[in-house]
């Protein structure tokens, strides 16, 4: 018999008749991936996932894109990806909140262990040492009501698949900037002190649960870009005819490029250390209207048709540095995407998650950064592929107007940054 149609109802997973759901499934993973790199031999394992994951990725970026119509924008549709799970986790089976969450995260089709065991698995895989070569981090913490009497099961589960906590915090006492100095404390600790200022201030009395994630990245190359070749004096043109002057790196690879003529844009693929990842640019072809048109039809599709397109050539690629880091509020974009009750303080069911089902998801703060350079691997000195080829037989791609770029990580089948550039800004 189908092991989920037997717990159907999992507002009865705690009961004493019936065994835990989630605890069912700890004990059906418990010791199955023991190490980081234990992972790398089940990419086909995650091939459902990714697919959905690739879905919500595009989903998040566009309605992101619609929220912030201006200015740079980096955020991790992973991290994103894992709080909306976080939440599925916590929520009642054949709940209104529990369909929404999975309708978000696309899994329709994918059964509820077989969900958070794939997760699992890719959080597994991105604590290999090679990530720490892209000075890659990742993290996610829950802070949630003090006193709601948080059930041991969502707390081992949140550990075991997530490798995660939850902390209690009295969103009673807002205003004392205690709970605005502890979530800070926690980011600052996990951003290596690089950031730490997630609030500003305490947030509402009647907040109950907030959501608080952190990435950063710093890409290496496969082929990395001559600091000798980078020009201070390179041209970025914006909207409306302004032009500013960035430093702007180049060098000649062969590379994967392709073009959409749906999209209007080009791609191009860099490829980072040992092909795991790559760097992917979508180009548009003019300033005006130009990423505008592209964010409001870009879609799964028309990205995957892109990327058909993609043949390797020579390609004389001209690239501008840049720094980004963004703080995002996940929650009204969440909305948009059709996440509504676990919002609403009046219809929210997370029984799965506490005794006293009062939480509703609050805010979903989530701070990412991006630094792009010319370094590939920091261990190696610094070579580049260099290729003798006639000038008529050469492709150029040079990005000295806005666009958008992904990190995609081929061994989880994963996004893990993606945003917009309007202004390369160094620091």
């Amino acid at each position: 018999m189908n092991i989920i149609g037997q717990l159907r109802d999992l507002k009865m997973i705690f009961s004493l008749a019936y065994i835990p759901m989630i605890t069912f499934i700890l004990q059906m993973v418990v010791g199955g991936i023991d190490g980081a790199t234990s992972g790398l031999g089940h990419t086909k394992d995650l091939q459902k996932l990714s697919k959905s994951h690739f879905e919500f990725s595009i989903d998040l970026y566009r309605q992101t894109a619609l929220h912030q119509s201006s200015g740079n924008i980096v955020m991790s549709p992973f991290a994103a990806n894992l709080g909306v799970a976080l939440m599925f986790l916590g929520s009642s089976s054949n709940t209104n909140t529990s369909t929404e969450l999975r309708h978000c995260l696309h899994a329709e089709n994918i059964p509820y262990v077989e969900l958070h065991k794939s997760f699992k698995k890719i959080i597994n895989i991105l604590k290999d040492p090679y990530y720490s070569k892209h000075e890659f981090t990742n993290d996610i913490r829950i802070f949630l009501q003090k006193g709601v009497g948080i059930k041991s099961q969502y707390l081992r589960a949140v550990r075991e698949f997530y490798q995660s906590q939850v902390d209690e915090i009295d969103f009673g006492a807002s205003g004392s900037g205690n709970i605005r100095r502890k979530i800070n404390s926690w980011m600052k600790e996990t951003s290596g002190g690089n950031f730490e200022e997630l609030l500003q201030k305490d947030p509402d009395v009647d907040t109950r649960l907030v959501l608080a994630s952190y990435t950063s990245m710093k890409p290496r190359w496969l082929y990395p870009f001559d600091p000798k070749k980078t020009s201070y004096n390179g041209l970025f043109f914006l909207p409306g005819g302004e032009r500013l002057q960035v430093a702007m790196m180049s060098g000649q690879f062969q590379v994967p490029v392709g073009y959409s003529e749906q999209l209007t844009s080009r791609l191009l693929e860099l490829p980072l250390l040992e092909r795991r990842m790559s760097m992917f640019l979508i180009l548009p072809d003019t300033v005006e209207p130009g990423i505008a048109t592209l964010e409001s039809t870009i879609t799964t599709h028309f990205v995957k048709e892109l990327r058909a397109t993609l043949k390797t050539e020579v390609v004389n690629v001209r690239l501008p540095k840049f720094k980004i880091e963004k703080t995002v509020e996940f929650v009204n974009v969440l909305d948009d995407l059709g996440v509504s009750q676990v919002l609403d303080p009046t219809q929210a069911d997370l029984e799965n998650m506490v005794d006293k089902n009062i939480l509703h998801l609050s805010s979903f703060k989530h701070r990412a950064e991006i630094e792009i350079t010319e370094g590939g691997n920091p261990d190696e000195e610094i070579k580049t592929e260099a290729t003798s080829v006639g000038i008529l037989r050469q492709k150029f791609f040079e990005v000295d107007h806005p666009f958008v770029y992904f990190i995609w990580d081929y061994y989880t089948g994963t996004i893990l940054l993606i945003g917009r550039v309007i202004q390369p800004i160094t620091v």
